[in-house]
Formats: C-alpha cells, sequence, structure tokens
C-alpha cells in the first residue's frame, strides 16, 4: 500500500485545491506554527493598516479642510481618542458610542480581505499560513470552505468583539490561543467555524 496512506504522520504534497480526504491522514499544523502565522498576518495587518490609515487622513484633510494647525490638531484628536483612550473613564473602555470606531472596523475588515482574501479563497490560507506551511480546511470533510463562510464564521465574527471593546477582543485573543493546548489544537474560531489546520 502507498506509504503516504499508511504513514499518518508524513506531509501531503497534494495540492490544496483538492479534498485532503483523498490524500490519506493528516497531519496538524505545531503550535508554534499557529503563533508564528498569527504574528506574521498580524504585523502584515498593522503596516497595512496604518499606511491606509494616512492615506485617508490625507484625504480627508485635502477634501474637507486645508493644511491648517487646526485641521491637524482634529484630525489627532480623533486618532487619539481611539489609540489612547482616557482608561480613568468607564465609558473610554467601550467602544460602541464612537463613531470612528465602527470606520476602523470596516478599513481594517478592508485591509483584511485586500491582503488574505485571495489566498483564503484558493488555497485556505493567510500569508502567514503560507510561509509556515499550513492550512485551514474543514474539521469533517477536510475540504477547503468557501470564502464567505471562512471569513464570517473564523474572522469577522470574532473581530467585531471590537465593537464592544479593544481590550474584550485582546482578552478573547489571549483565551482563544490558550485553547491551542488542547490534543486537537482548535481554538475556539476553529471550533465556531468548524475548521482545523493542518501542516501542507
Amino acid at each position: 500500500m502507498n506509504e503516504t496512506l499508511d504513514n499518518p504522520y508524513r506531509v501531503s504534497q497534494a495540492s490544496l485545491e483538492t479534498s485532503f480526504s483523498e490524500v490519506g491522514e493528516i497531519e496538524l499544523a505545531g503550535i508554534g506554527q499557529r503563533i508564528g502565522a498569527r504574528c506574521i498576518d498580524l504585523g502584515l495587518w498593522y503596516i497595512s493598516f496604518v499606511v491606509v490609515g494616512v492615506i485617508i487622513g490625507l484625504l480627508w484633510i485635502l477634501t474637507f479642510s486645508s493644511f491648517s494647525d487646526s485641521s491637524f490638531e482634529q484630525l489627532e484628536k480623533i486618532f487619539e481618542e481611539v489609540i489612547n483612550p482616557d482608561l480613568t473613564s468607564w465609558k473610554d473602555l467601550f467602544n460602541i458610542h464612537k463613531p470612528m470606531i465602527y470606520i476602523i472596523l470596516i478599513v481594517g475588515q478592508a485591509v483584511f480581505l485586500a491582503l488574505q482574501g485571495y489566498f483564503l479563497a484558493t488555497r485556505g490560507q493567510t500569508i502567514g499560513k503560507r510561509i509556515l506551511n499550513i492550512a485551514i480546511v474543514d474539521r469533517d470533510t477536510r475540504q477547503l470552505l468557501p470564502l464567505r463562510d471562512l471569513y464570517l464564521r473564523r474572522y469577522f465574527v470574532f473581530e467585531s468583539i471590537f465593537i464592544l471593546s479593544d481590550l474584550l477582543l485582546l482578552l478573547f485573543r489571549l483565551i482563544d490561543l490558550l485553547f491551542l493546548a488542547r490534543d486537537d489544537r482548535r481554538t475556539i474560531h476553529d471550533m465556531v467555524a468548524n475548521t482545523i489546520v493542518v501542516k501542507v
């Protein structure tokens, strides 16, 4: 019998375009790979978001104001309220009452999809996962998920916690990482989306 089918620890080299169930046993991604991929993706997203934010800010000034000190002060005040909230006020611990938060969420998710959408749709990978040779597949079928289902259930539903509180989002991400210590290495968002992350 084929060695690939007999040995559950052998990494399949089959294309991600096909079902993993067609090529035998799979091997779960390691904890280090999962955390490493997340760090790469977060770093790429942050840099891209800052660049897009600067561009949007400059366009806002050009469109609605002039390059005066008051214009820059107004823009700086908006970002200061979001990035560096007054933690002595309980209201600043929550974001739902801040209109700018919704813009940040929309722009942030647009940046995420621009960076990761193609690879998620075609290979079940983010850039970080692609670099570290791991991919997301359906837990039951071992197949790639449609981008809509993958994005909404595995990413957007949890990133929306940011609307309530950025501290809650940070807490969720930390708890989510702890779930990697499980035998099946499925985090909370894996369980909600019914996915596993495997080596490729």
